[in-house]
């Protein structure tokens, strides 16, 4: 409990490479300001140590518990073929805007939103995306909504290695080619999702100044470094916007 309400607090560990709780904190910053919808959150430092603070969403105001569903369990993913086919259709981003439809009154408005996510967690690192760090909310009988994002944090392998879900046509490829080859799937035209990808890459590429803002310190923000390396190539983003991209499948 902080403040009369519950929250979920995160603490660091002793093998911890960098600050994780004051990192998460400052990428949630950047997530809030490129127009993602976040629960409440907070940074506390006790002692020396760093604890991050995001209130629970899965809470009515009265204490109460609101229905919860994890992706995964939207979607039920079998084990993916050897050739992992999957992350082009069923085991991807888009397959969770898809099955929100016949689910949510408001599906273009989420799988917009859920887009911006994806093309996010490509900008700032995020590789442990999977199905269980993404969730609906059912608040009145029957509809789904998406839930707060949650669990947003660089991860220092990033630049070796894809996103955990699929992205686009090239399967989990880090890219934003990529994230922008099915955006009809997220009920967007290209010139709409190419508007949104600006967006968040224009808040993405201001990360070293928020995470100093937040107290992340200079080895942390060099460390850190190669996560954002879609947010710091802006050229090759312009590029990549202008693609006629071909489905390799």
């Amino acid at each position: 409990m902080h403040d009369g309400v519950e929250h979920i607090a995160k603490f660091s560990r002793p093998d911890d490479q960098f600050d994780v709780p004051a990192v998460e904190y400052a990428t949630l910053r950047l997530a809030h300001m490129a127009g993602i919808t976040v629960p409440s959150f907070e940074l506390l430092q006790i002692g020396a140590h760093s604890v991050f603070l995001t209130e629970r969403f899965d809470r009515t105001d009265g204490g109460g518990r609101i229905h919860y569903l994890s992706a995964n369990s939207l979607l039920r993913p079998r084990a993916l073929s050897p050739d992992g086919r999957e992350y082009k259709t069923s085991f991807s981003y888009a397959a969770i805007a898809e099955a929100l439809q016949p689910r949510n009154h408001a599906a273009p408005v989420d799988a917009h939103e859920l887009f911006r996510r994806m093309v996010l967690n490509i900008m700032v690192g995020n590789v442990d995306d999977h199905l269980r760090n993404h969730a609906l909310l059912m608040k009145e009988p029957g509809v789904f909504r998406l839930s707060p994002a949650f669990d947003i944090c660089p991860h220092l392998e990033a630049p070796s290695r894809p996103q955990y879900i699929g992205v686009g046509a090239f399967g989990p490829a880090s890219t934003i080619q990529n994230a922008l080859s099915q955006c009809e799937r997220f009920f967007l035209t290209r010139d709409e999702a190419a508007a949104i990808v600006a967006e968040v890459k224009d808040v993405a590429s201001r990360w070293r100044d928020v995470f100093a803002d937040s107290g992340i310190n200079v080895t942390d923000r060099y460390r850190l470094a190669g996560c954002f390396a879609a947010a710091d190539e802006a050229e090759t983003v312009q590029v990549n916007l202008g693609l006629d991209l071909a489905d390799p499948s």
